[in-house]
């Protein structure tokens, strides 16, 4: 995945419910951002199958990464 470090991007989950969250809104890719992704992809809320779903949007809405956690797969 290549995106732009000066990019603003969003960062929103989906529970088992399937009700949707942000977690991080208009910011940078920076190691914050990053520590969010791990954490929501692979950490314990992901391997009890808390987290159904990730998705990583740009500034204009727009699809940039998405994955499905619950299938351990990166569809996008």
């Amino acid at each position: 995945m290549y995106v732009s470090d000066k990019a603003l991007h969003s960062l929103y989950w989906t529970d088992s419910t399937g009700s949707q969250n942000l977690e991080i809104q208009h910011s940078p890719i920076d190691d914050k951002f990053r520590s969010a992704v791990l954490r929501l992809t692979e950490g314990p809320g992901a391997l009890m199958g808390a987290v159904a779903e990730v998705k990583i949007t740009d500034s204009m809405d727009c699809l940039v990464a998405h994955w499905d956690v619950k299938n351990r797969k990166r569809l996008w």
